[in-house]
């Protein structure tokens, strides 16, 4: 496989069943489920229309294909910065190669291609949420410009309806 083979591309309907199957896999390797964010994949199929038709252009949802099958996606979204509400930034919500298809450089193509689309909208600074313990992909992110900010701490407590 070369990289002409690989397209990236603007999401379609006709890869909602591929971006929900990807949705189930995330879970499944617990990378998002534990966090309760893989819905980010699942519930884009229920707002692909507006992305679609421009309606809602704070969204930029992307998928790769080969061969006309999706082997990964990207979901991100702009906000406001927390720091100057004129200013805005994009922040991946859900970013995901299916396991056969990784080191390939397909990921970054996925968030090249996002960032093109954002600076083309006036947005200029990203975010990428990654697991602490992921050292290996946090170097990665690195080589492609990213540098650590803060750490977030997160705590799950049982929920026993307050008894």
């Amino acid at each position: 496989m070369s990289e002409e083979d690989i397209r990236i591309v603007s999401f379609q309907y006709k890869h909602c069943l591929d971006m929900l199957c990807m949705s189930y896999e995330l879970f499944l390797e617990d990378r998002l489920g534990e966090f309760g964010f893989v819905h980010s994949f699942a519930t884009i199929a229920a707002k692909q229309e507006l992305v679609m038709s421009g309606k809602d252009p704070s969204w930029v949802v992307l998928v790769a294909e080969i061969n006309g099958k999706a082997v990964g996606g990207l979901v991100s979204r702009a906000q406001p910065s927390t720091f100057n509400n004129s200013l805005y930034h994009a922040h991946v919500q859900a970013w995901y190669t299916r396991p056969d298809y990784r080191g390939k450089g397909i990921g970054y193509m996925l968030l090249d291609e996002m960032e093109r689309q954002w600076i083309k909208k006036g947005v200029n600074s990203f975010i990428l949420s990654t697991s602490a313990h992921n050292t290996k992909l946090t170097e990665q992110h690195m080589k492609h410009g990213y540098v650590p900010v803060e750490t977030l701490h997160f705590k799950i407590v049982p929920n026993d309806g307050g008894n």
